[in-house]
C-alpha cells in the first residue's frame, strides 16, 4: 500500500526568519516600556525625597523653639576703677531648652559658662574707652543653639586713667662756640639785630665767656681808629637773671694821640653783653659810656637761645666781634 504523506500546518512547522523578527522587534519593545516605566518612578522617587527631607530638617527646630525662650532683661555699662564693667541678667525657659549662655563679644572671657538655672547674670569687663557695647544671650538644646539674640549699650562717663607721675627728667649739660658779628648804619652809627643759637634740648641756664674785638680797618676811612680793640667778658643767664663782666684790654682807648690805659672790669647787670668802644672822653673823671654795643639773652625753656644786640657810636664807629664758649643746662626737649 503506498503511504501517503501529511502536509504539515505552517504554525507546526519550524518557524521561518521573518517570524523570529518579528518577535524579537516584540520583545525589544517591551524591554524599552520597562525601562521607560523604571527611570519614570527613579524621578518621583528622586523628586520626593528632595521636597520632603527639607520640611522634616527643618520641622524639628522649629517646633523646639515654639515651645522655649530666652530674654535679656537688662543690661548695664558701669566704670570701676580703671575700666569698664558691662552686665547681662537673662530669663529662659521651655520643655526642649536644656542651658543658656551669656556673651559680651568685648568681654575678656566673651562666653559664659552654662546656666541651667534661671535667671542668671553675666559680667565682664570691657575695656578702658567709651563706646558701643553688646551683650549677647544663647538658648540651647541637645540639638544646639536654638536661640541667639542681642542686647546694645552705651558705655560712656569713664572716670580718666591717673597716670603715675613720670620721674622729673635729668638735666643734662651741653657746651658749644659760637659768635656773631654787631655794626653800625655808617650814615647813624646805629644799628641792632637778632642772633640765634639752637640747642639739642631746652635750655634752663647758661655760663659763658668770651672775647671781643673791633674792626675798623676799613678803605677810603680812618684806618687804626678803635681798630682792634679788644676785652673780655664772662657772665650768666637763665629764665630770670643775667649779668655778664666785661674787662677790656690795654688800649689807646680815648684816641691814637692818647696813652694807653687799661680799665678795670666792671658787672652789668640785666645785660648778657656788654662792650664800649673809643671814645675822646674815655678817660675823663666823671666818665659815662657813650659808644658801644649791648644786649640781653632770651629764649629758655626752649631749645632756640636769641641774643638782641643793639649799637650806638657816632664815634669811631668800628664793627664788633663777639666769639664765645656756652656751657649751658639742658632738658629733654
Amino acid at each position: 500500500m503506498a503511504v501517503r504523506k501529511k502536509r504539515g500546518h505552517p504554525l507546526s512547522s519550524t518557524s521561518s526568519p521573518l517570524d523570529k523578527h518579528i518577535s524579537q522587534e516584540r520583545h525589544a519593545h517591551r524591554v524599552h516600556h520597562l525601562l521607560y516605566i523604571i527611570t519614570l518612578l527613579l524621578i518621583v522617587l528622586v523628586f520626593a525625597v528632595f521636597f520632603t527631607f527639607p520640611f522634616a530638617k527643618d520641622s524639628t527646630p522649629q517646633d523646639i523653639s515654639a515651645t522655649s525662650f530666652v530674654s535679656i532683661d537688662s543690661v548695664s555699662c558701669k566704670w570701676e576703677n580703671d575700666h569698664y564693667v558691662l552686665c547681662e541678667t537673662v530669663t529662659w525657659g521651655g520643655s526642649a531648652a536644656d542651658y543658656a549662655k551669656g556673651y559680651i563679644p568685648s568681654g575678656s572671657d566673651e562666653m559664659s559658662p552654662a546656666y541651667t538655672t534661671s535667671p542668671f547674670t553675666y559680667c565682664q569687663p570691657t575695656g578702658t574707652t567709651d563706646g558701643y557695647r553688646v551683650a549677647r544671650a544663647l538658648l540651647y538644646s541637645d540639638a544646639g543653639v536654638i536661640r541667639d539674640i542681642g542686647e546694645g549699650i552705651e558705655c560712656t562717663g569713664a572716670t580718666p586713667i591717673q597716670q603715675p607721675p613720670q620721674p622729673p627728667a635729668k638735666p643734662t649739660t651741653f657746651t658749644t662756640t659760637t659768635g656773631f658779628r654787631t655794626y653800625p648804619d655808617r650814615s647813624t652809627g646805629t644799628g641792632e639785630g637778632v642772633f640765634t643759637k639752637t640747642f639739642p634740648g631746652k635750655v634752663q641756664s647758661c655760663a659763658y665767656t668770651g672775647t671781643w674785638i673791633t674792626d675798623n680797618d676799613r678803605v677810603m676811612e680812618l684806618r687804626n681808629t678803635c681798630h682792634e680793640a679788644q676785652g673780655s667778658f664772662t657772665g650768666y643767664a637763665d629764665f630770670s637773671t643775667q649779668y655778664v663782666d666785661n674787662d677790656p684790654d690795654l688800649y689807646r682807648w680815648a684816641g691814637p694821640s692818647q696813652s694807653y690805659f687799661n680799665p678795670s672790669p666792671v658787672r652789668h647787670d640785666n645785660y648778657g653783653f656788654w662792650m664800649e668802644a673809643c671814645d675822646t672822653e674815655y678817660y675823663a673823671k666823671r666818665h659815662i659810656s657813650r659808644f658801644g654795643v649791648s644786649g640781653a639773652i632770651t629764649g629758655f625753656g626752649t631749645n632756640t637761645l636769641s641774643f638782641a644786640w643793639t649799637y650806638y657810636d657816632k664815634n669811631t664807629k668800628p664793627s664788633v666781634d663777639f666769639t664765645f664758649s656756652l656751657t649751658c643746662t639742658l632738658l629733654p626737649a
